[in-house]
């Protein structure tokens, strides 16, 4: 059964066909390895108008790498099932030449490899996250990308988590460590009288 977000599957297909040598080219020159789309269900390349943390498409202007997020593993040829109903809920758009600032194409995605975290909960493994989706990227697509602060709570409870960066590392540190705004009242509502 398809969800209401196909829409963001049809214009992902678009984006990646967009893709080309010169692309790939250039996200080799930024250590992304060849090899990338047997981990990906594909790159995409679009102009874009950014607004705030949103983006959309554009006929012209600042061209961005488009990359789904997934709740569950990524449709991939490394990662074949034959369930193919998975679909992006979310299109991150960043500019390989600043991969600290991204966009979204909806604003749900609050991680990209969430699956990697689900896996380190059931399994007791580390979690490896890195500080953008470029290195997402040149790590094949096989670590944790924090695209939102809040997202850090998904880690606690894992063993290990293992950041590529000392900046990234005392970033998780701290939002880990940050008191929640408020916590709840937790009540028990009464029984009615029989």
């Amino acid at each position: 059964m398809k969800s209401s977000r196909a829409w963001l599957e049809a214009e992902f297909y678009r984006f990646s066909a967009r893709f080309g040598p010169r692309h790939r080219q250039m996200l080799q020159r930024l250590g992304v390895p060849d090899d990338i789309m047997l981990h990906l269900s594909g790159i995409g390349v679009s102009a874009t108008e950014t607004n705030g943390e949103f983006w959309q498409p554009a006929e012209s202007g600042p061209l961005a790498m488009v990359i789904p997020a997934f709740h569950g593993i990524p449709p991939s040829f490394v990662n074949a099932t034959e369930d193919e109903s998975e679909q992006p809920h979310d299109l991150i758009a960043f500019d390989p030449d600043r991969p600290g600032r991204w966009w979204w194409r909806v604003g749900t995605a609050d991680t990209l490899g969430c699956h990697l975290i689900s896996s380190a909960h059931t399994w007791g493994t580390p979690v490896h996250v890195v500080t953008d989706p470029l290195a997402w990227l040149q790590h094949r697509g096989q670590v944790v990308c924090l695209l939102k602060p809040e997202a850090a709570w998904k880690l606690i409870g894992v063993v290990k988590v293992i950041a590529d960066t000392l900046e990234t590392a005392e970033r998780i540190d701290c939002l880990l460590r940050r008191p929640p705004a408020a916590l709840p009242v937790i009540c028990v509502a009464p029984r009615a009288a029989p």
